[in-house]
């Protein structure tokens, strides 16, 4: 009997610091999941006949002037540098140190990367890397801002990012 309520006691624990069913509820990705989705469809649908210009009636979306990526300086990631206690605004806003990618919960910090949902460098090419006054300070508030950034497992986030993001673009193209 002693060995049945430990093990409730501990899924108790785990169902509170990883939340319920649903992970994601509450989160910022939650919140706007719906609309996301539907932003990029109309986005997608905003190209021209498939040679991805844009016409000239689809120069904005949602007030965010559309055209076409340009590395207009080389991508250097020590631009980006973030404070790693950007962790814990992460982790509160999330209810638990877990990935809203897979649902997955983990022990500790030390089991989770932070992800960037915009990767750097793809922020990089869509106007980051424009020679304009404080460009510095606005590649690192980019890089530190929580509303970009989420927990991912090592093996979800690193050195695979990129490849998807430029699947994710072709799929909409």
């Amino acid at each position: 009997m002693r060995v049945f309520k430990y093990t409730i006691s501990l899924a108790s624990v785990l169902f509170i610091a990883c939340g319920d069913d649903n992970p994601v509820e509450g989160s910022r990705d939650n919140t706007i999941g719906e609309s996301r989705g539907q932003g990029q469809l109309a986005a997608a649908q905003e190209y021209d006949g498939g040679n991805n210009a844009i016409g000239n009636a689809a120069s904005h979306w949602r007030g965010i002037e559309i055209r076409p990526e340009s590395r207009c300086s080389p991508y250097d990631r020590s631009d980006y540098r973030y404070p790693q206690s950007v962790e814990l605004v992460i982790i509160k806003e999330l209810g638990g140190i877990y990935s809203p990618y897979t649902g997955r919960c983990f022990s500790g910090r030390w089991e989770t990367d932070i992800e960037h949902i915009v990767a750097l460098s793809e922020a990089h090419d869509s106007g980051l890397c424009e020679p304009v006054p404080n460009i510095m300070q606005l590649r690192r508030t980019f890089a530190a801002d929580p509303l970009n950034l989420t927990l991912a497992s090592p093996e979800l986030n690193r050195g695979r990012k990129r490849h998807y993001d430029s699947r994710m673009d072709a799929a909409y193209e």
